[in-house]
């Protein structure tokens, strides 16, 4: 199923061919540094991911928390999901096996790349915030 998705975005797009890691996961390098990562769940269900950014190392808690804040306003109008891993902040979107046609894989790519350009401006603007002016922060509220 990822090899049919993966042909559709190369013929629609005009993409080059993407890497395939030996663990199945599919990278796409894009304009402006933007990776868009793409594997198959065991039931067939198609992810597609953008690492938006690695989590700062100064007050890692205070980002989570005005980037958290941020995403609550972001939740209703936009179906990408905002989250950590590996200290990345990511986007995240599932396409189910079900729907996987041409029509949904085009309008889920848009939309996630869409989102992810979105929260990299929001960021832009959070990491010049922060460093110009910053809050104290009682990181006993996070674990």
């Amino acid at each position: 199923m990822l090899n049919k998705v993966i042909d559709i975005l190369c013929n629609y797009t005009n993409w080059k061919t993407p890497h395939i890691s030996s663990e199945n996961i599919t990278l796409f390098s894009l304009e402006n540094n933007v990776e868009l990562f793409l594997f198959a769940t065991n039931t067939n269900d198609i992810v597609f991911y953008v690492q938006l950014m690695p989590l700062p190392q100064e007050n890692p808690y205070q980002f989570i928390y005005n980037i958290a804040q941020k995403s609550i306003g972001m939740y209703k109008i936009k179906k990408s999901i905002l989250s950590i891993s590996n200290n990345f902040l990511t986007l995240h979107r599932t396409l189910k096996n079900d729907q996987i046609n041409q029509t949904n894989i085009i309008n889920l790519t848009k939309e996630i790349l869409n989102d992810a350009d979105i929260w990299k401006n929001i960021l832009s603007k959070e990491q010049e915030s922060s460093s110009s002016f910053s809050f104290p922060f009682n990181n006993t509220i996070l674990p």
